[in-house]
């Protein structure tokens, strides 16, 4: 498939596929296991942490955006309340235009 990027509120942001249509509303999903943390095209606060044995779930505060990621227990990079660097690959992240 073929990877392309979507200029969105918080920075271009590539997803697999084509770009939608200027204006079409929307969303963009990644599953939080393939987002990287402390590297990537985008930047935010770490609002919560969750632990869960193995794991830590990461809650993100990116502009007006929540981004959940998850990284391994030890993650020394994922303080709350401290700016941490994050993304993912291209053929990970789907466009999903809003119906309606």
């Amino acid at each position: 498939m073929r990877a392309s990027a979507l200029e969105t509120a918080i920075g271009r942001l590539p997803i697999a596929g084509e770009v939608p249509v200027n204006g079409t509303k929307g969303a963009i999903v990644v599953r939080p296991e393939v987002v990287t943390l402390g590297e990537g095209f985008c930047e935010g606060r770490v609002r919560e942490t969750v632990y869960g044995g193995s794991e830590l779930r990461v809650i993100i505060d990116a502009g007006k955006q929540e981004i959940i990621a998850r990284a391994p227990a030890q993650a020394g990079d994922a303080a709350v309340g401290s700016l941490v660097r994050f993304g993912w690959a291209p053929d990970t992240a789907r466009f999903l235009a809003d119906k309606g």
